[in-house]
């Protein structure tokens, strides 16, 4: 398997490999063999695409010529037809469960679409500077609009409030619900169904508080350091990849905790984090959690902008609760403690905890290497101004570009 996925290049664009550029559905791609001492090797391949997983497995199937031989080195029976390979990666396949994506609602065709515009817009400028220069800002984005009309790609709105909240459906269902018992309560004049409640959470809260003390300070990591991991800037690309796999603590308080927080923090990502960043990290494209393995392992996979060292440097300044929720459940992180205190805190443990889960790539592909998401959000800004349906001011989408 190592042999093969060499042989296709760091993209695996090369012949006969996974046809991951023939796909306009897909941004970015990664192949990762994790060999752990806590686990048996497992081939990881990572998609973000746009619409859903049915129609992307039948033309990935279609697309990638040398699929088969991949996941023919796996544990299972031999594949070939389209039809085999589809089958074996549906049953393969493992759906977040927890995520973000920096620029929602776009499409990869939709992404390229505004790049596109956008330098022909900016050539526009450059070549009628004298033309524009004494014009006021409502002048100057008429001259554009009447410019540019009929060669804008098709512009829809990108997510709507009921979208919003169809996203956080089950988020939204459980505060409902509080509100519908405590209204019972009101008006039964009893209060035992919220005491009950109460009791259950404390319940949970003295569970959870009893096991984080019981837990060893600092466990030593049981994933090794891996020298070819590939986390700095690679040459031409405005972005980077990072993956990691780590065991999970044991114990069922332990398996509620992180299921109940990563559903939490994936509800609070799809209603907040909407615009572009994941608190005030804002240059995420797509990062999501995995529980593989039986549940026995945890998975964080990430395409970023900036550097290695940058991005953990946000994680710790910007999102410290959020990533120490989640990876406290797991072995060898930093000492935390109430969840989300300590943990990330603890910069050159986190780093090194990061080190070591870490795991090199051996195929990463993106589609637009050289655009982060600031970019991408604020090109789909300035083709919604020239299309006529976005409500900023002339002056304001005008310094956009």
């Amino acid at each position: 398997m190592e042999r093969l996925l060499e042989n296709w290049g760091p993209d695996g664009t090369d012949a006969d490999a996974l046809g991951f550029a023939d796909l306009d559905t897909l941004h970015f791609a990664s192949v990762t063999i994790f060999d752990r001492e806590f686990l048996d090797a497992l081939l990881v391949i990572e998609c973000n695409f746009d619409g859903d997983l049915e129609t992307f497995l039948q033309r990935f199937a279609q697309k990638a010529q040398g699929l088969a031989d991949l996941l023919n080195c796996r544990i299972g029976p031999a594949v070939s037809a389209p039809g085999e390979i589809v089958e074996t990666l549906r049953a393969a396949a493992v759906k977040p469960a927890a995520r973000h994506i920096g620029a929602l609602g776009l499409s990869r065709v939709e992404i390229l679409a505004s790049e596109a515009v956008v330098e022909e817009v900016r050539r526009h400028l450059d070549a009628n500077q004298g033309l524009l220069s004494q014009a006021a800002a409502p002048a100057v984005a008429a001259a554009l609009r009447q410019a540019f009309n009929g060669r804008l790609p098709p512009v829809s709105p990108r997510r709507s409030a009921a979208e919003a909240m169809g996203a956080a459906t089950p988020l939204v269902l459980a505060v409902l619900g509080l509100l519908a018992l405590a209204a019972f309560c009101l008006v039964k004049h009893t209060f035992a169904p919220l005491l009950a409640l109460a009791a259950l959470v404390a319940i949970g809260v003295v569970s959870f508080l009893s096991a984080e003390r019981r837990e060893p300070v600092r466990e030593s990591p049981q994933a090794r350091d891996d020298p070819g991991a590939r986390n700095e800037n690679r040459p031409g690309f405005a972005q980077n990849h990072f993956s990691s796999i780590a065991p999970l603590k044991t114990g069922p308080v332990r398996w509620a905790s992180l299921r109940l927080f990563m559903w939490v923090l994936n509800a609070v990502a799809r209603l907040f984090y909407t615009k572009g960043r994941l608190g005030r990290i804002p240059s995420i494209h797509f990062a999501h959690w995995s529980i593989v393995d039986q549940g026995s392992s945890l998975i964080f996979v990430s395409n970023y902008g900036g550097t290695w060292e940058s991005y953990l440097d946000d994680f710790i300044q910007k999102a410290a609760d959020g990533l120490t929720g989640v990876w406290s459940h797991c072995q060898g992180f930093p000492a935390s403690r109430r969840l989300t205190k300590g943990g990330a805190r603890d910069e050159r443990a986190f780093k090194r905890y990061a080190r070591d889960t870490q795991a090199a790539e051996a195929i990463w592909f993106s589609a637009y290497p050289r655009l982060t998401t600031s970019r991408i959000n604020n090109n789909r800004a300035i083709v919604e101004a020239l299309a006529g349906v976005s409500k900023e001011p002339p002056e304001r989408w005008l310094a956009r570009i």
